[in-house]
């Protein structure tokens, strides 16, 4: 009787033992700790960002272009034509004929190679025309003008007063066409107005 009284003393002491074990080990549900949601995660998506346009410069146009050399009617040239000297004096060209695609000088021998007052014209090439005439070092604002149908062309030379020696101005001319020398008429005019 005794000794059953023992066994059950000693049974309960070990259930007890087990009872307040299984209680310390485990966490009251409030003592339950929950993680902070971390800094990358979010629950709405981050807005996206759409880049802006790259806006393309407008390219500027021209409201009045400058004429193409001999594409119209009326197309002017202006050479510096070199003498014989090294100096250079200039020629305007007007050009009605509509043809003229350069507008050059060339190169003159010593002195004067024409008579005064006249213009040599000669082919040196199938579409371009020399034209030779001769003046003082002061005439140096020359013109030309080249009527339509480039048939007829005018070379007026500023009159200037001096004693110095007539050197030859020499002009090279080429045109869109064909053209040729002895179809030209070459006029000389010293002087006055130009017939532009």
């Amino acid at each position: 009787m005794i000794a059953r009284a023992i066994r059950v003393a000693i049974a309960t002491v070990l259930l007890a033992g087990c009872a307040s074990q299984g209680a310390t080990s485990s966490n009251p549900p409030e003592a339950s700790v929950t993680p902070a949601p971390s800094a990358t995660t979010s629950s709405s998506p981050a807005p996206t960002v759409q880049p802006s346009p790259t806006v393309q410069p407008t390219p500027v146009t021209s409201q009045q272009p400058e004429p193409t050399a001999g594409a119209s009617s009326g197309a002017r040239f202006n050479v510096d034509l070199v003498l014989s000297t090294g100096r250079t004096v200039t020629i305007e060209v007007k050009d009605d004929s509509g043809t003229l695609v350069q507008a050059a000088s060339g190169t003159p021998g010593d002195g004067a190679s024409v008579p005064d007052g006249t213009v040599a014209i000669v082919n040196s090439g199938t579409r371009a025309l020399q034209l030779t005439w001769s003046g003082p070092p002061c005439a140096t604002d020359n013109f030309l003008l080249i009527e339509e149908g480039a048939a007829r062309m005018t070379v007026v030379q500023p009159m200037c007063s001096g004693d110095a020696i007539a050197l030859d101005r020499v002009l090279l001319l080429t045109f869109a066409n064909p053209i040729s020398a002895d179809a030209v008429d070459a006029v000389f005019q010293a002087g006055g107005d130009t017939p532009a």
